[in-house]
Protein backbone atom coordinates (compact mmCIF):
# COMPACT_ATOMS: atom_id res chain seq x y z
CA UNK A 1 0.00 0.00 0.00
CA UNK A 2 1.04 3.31 -0.98
CA UNK A 3 0.85 6.28 1.87
CA UNK A 4 2.14 9.50 0.94
CA UNK A 5 2.17 12.46 2.91
CA UNK A 6 -0.48 15.17 2.22
CA UNK A 7 1.68 17.98 0.97
CA UNK A 8 -1.05 20.64 0.18
CA UNK A 9 -4.69 21.04 0.47
CA UNK A 10 -7.04 24.32 -0.34
CA UNK A 11 -10.27 24.60 0.71
CA UNK A 12 -13.10 24.85 -2.19
CA UNK A 13 -15.66 27.76 -1.17
CA UNK A 14 -18.98 25.49 -1.47
CA UNK A 15 -22.28 24.45 1.18
CA UNK A 16 -20.99 25.29 5.12
CA UNK A 17 -22.70 24.61 8.18
CA UNK A 18 -21.69 26.94 11.23
CA UNK A 19 -23.37 26.37 14.74
CA UNK A 20 -22.58 27.75 18.37
CA UNK A 21 -23.68 26.26 21.54
CA UNK A 22 -24.29 27.35 24.77
CA UNK A 23 -23.00 26.14 28.02
CA UNK A 24 -25.71 23.08 27.65
CA UNK A 25 -24.58 21.96 24.62
CA UNK A 26 -27.42 23.68 22.57
CA UNK A 27 -27.69 25.40 19.44
CA UNK A 28 -27.82 29.36 20.00
CA UNK A 29 -27.20 30.40 16.27
CA UNK A 30 -26.91 28.31 13.23
CA UNK A 31 -25.34 29.73 10.17
CA UNK A 32 -25.76 27.63 6.52
CA UNK A 33 -24.84 28.87 3.61
CA UNK A 34 -22.61 28.67 0.27
CA UNK A 35 -26.13 26.83 -1.68
CA UNK A 36 -26.67 27.78 -5.06
CA UNK A 37 -30.07 26.00 -5.98
CA UNK A 38 -29.16 27.83 -9.49
CA UNK A 39 -26.69 29.93 -11.70
CA UNK A 40 -26.14 33.44 -10.17
CA UNK A 41 -28.50 32.51 -7.08
CA UNK A 42 -27.10 31.71 -3.21
CA UNK A 43 -28.66 30.98 0.10
CA UNK A 44 -27.66 32.13 3.61
CA UNK A 45 -29.98 30.61 6.05
CA UNK A 46 -29.23 32.37 10.16
CA UNK A 47 -30.74 30.65 12.92
CA UNK A 48 -31.40 31.73 16.80
CA UNK A 49 -32.69 29.50 19.27
CA UNK A 50 -34.08 30.88 22.59
CA UNK A 51 -34.41 27.68 25.45
CA UNK A 52 -37.02 27.74 28.72
CA UNK A 53 -35.43 26.70 31.89
CA UNK A 54 -35.74 23.33 30.71
CA UNK A 55 -33.33 23.77 28.10
CA UNK A 56 -35.89 23.13 25.99
CA UNK A 57 -35.97 24.82 22.36
CA UNK A 58 -38.68 27.59 22.48
CA UNK A 59 -38.51 29.35 19.46
CA UNK A 60 -36.48 29.41 16.47
CA UNK A 61 -35.83 32.73 14.57
CA UNK A 62 -34.61 32.52 11.01
CA UNK A 63 -33.58 35.02 8.36
CA UNK A 64 -33.07 33.40 5.27
CA UNK A 65 -31.37 35.68 2.29
CA UNK A 66 -31.47 34.85 -1.32
CA UNK A 67 -29.15 36.72 -3.49
CA UNK A 68 -29.88 36.84 -7.35
CA UNK A 69 -28.02 38.40 -9.71
CA UNK A 70 -30.19 41.74 -9.72
CA UNK A 71 -31.83 41.67 -6.57
CA UNK A 72 -31.86 40.38 -2.48
CA UNK A 73 -34.66 38.66 -1.02
CA UNK A 74 -34.89 38.42 2.46
CA UNK A 75 -37.60 36.69 5.01
CA UNK A 76 -38.06 36.12 8.64
CA UNK A 77 -39.36 32.84 9.57
CA UNK A 78 -40.25 31.83 13.08
CA UNK A 79 -41.08 28.77 14.36
CA UNK A 80 -42.55 27.81 18.48
CA UNK A 81 -42.29 25.05 20.31
CA UNK A 82 -44.76 23.93 23.56
CA UNK A 83 -44.12 21.25 25.44
CA UNK A 84 -46.00 18.72 27.92
CA UNK A 85 -44.77 17.67 31.27
CA UNK A 86 -43.17 14.72 30.06
CA UNK A 87 -41.05 17.11 27.78
CA UNK A 88 -42.90 15.89 24.45
CA UNK A 89 -43.49 18.85 21.93
CA UNK A 90 -47.31 18.78 21.61
CA UNK A 91 -47.35 21.91 19.22
CA UNK A 92 -45.44 23.95 16.82
CA UNK A 93 -46.33 26.86 14.82
CA UNK A 94 -44.53 28.25 11.94
CA UNK A 95 -45.04 31.20 9.73
CA UNK A 96 -42.91 34.26 7.55
CA UNK A 97 -43.35 37.38 9.70
CA UNK A 98 -45.29 39.72 7.76
CA UNK A 99 -46.86 37.07 5.69
CA UNK A 100 -48.92 35.63 8.34
CA UNK A 101 -52.43 36.90 7.07
CA UNK A 102 -51.54 36.37 3.62
CA UNK A 103 -49.47 32.95 3.20
CA UNK A 104 -50.71 31.60 6.68
CA UNK A 105 -49.69 30.00 9.46
CA UNK A 106 -48.41 25.98 9.55
CA UNK A 107 -49.87 24.14 13.25
CA UNK A 108 -48.94 20.95 13.76
CA UNK A 109 -49.98 19.23 17.12
CA UNK A 110 -49.38 15.89 18.71
CA UNK A 111 -50.86 13.66 21.36
CA UNK A 112 -48.92 11.20 23.55
CA UNK A 113 -50.82 8.67 25.75
CA UNK A 114 -49.70 8.05 29.32
CA UNK A 115 -46.32 6.12 28.40
CA UNK A 116 -45.46 9.18 26.07
CA UNK A 117 -45.82 7.02 22.60
CA UNK A 118 -47.69 9.40 20.02
CA UNK A 119 -51.28 8.49 19.55
CA UNK A 120 -51.81 11.15 16.64
CA UNK A 121 -50.24 14.21 15.28
CA UNK A 122 -52.30 16.68 12.86
CA UNK A 123 -50.80 19.40 10.63
CA UNK A 124 -53.08 21.98 9.76
CA UNK A 125 -52.48 24.83 7.06
CA UNK A 126 -53.78 28.33 8.36
CA UNK A 127 -54.73 31.09 5.78
CA UNK A 128 -56.32 34.25 6.97
CA UNK A 129 -57.16 37.06 5.71
CA UNK A 130 -58.14 40.19 6.93
CA UNK A 131 -59.91 43.31 5.12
Amino acid sequence: MNRTPLSSFAFVAGEYTNITLNDFNNPVTRTDGGAVPSVGTSVTTETKYEYDDNNKCIKESSTVTTQYPTTTDVKNVVKTYNYNSQGNVIRSESYVVGEENTSGKTVEETVYDEKGKVEKSFRQFSNSFYL
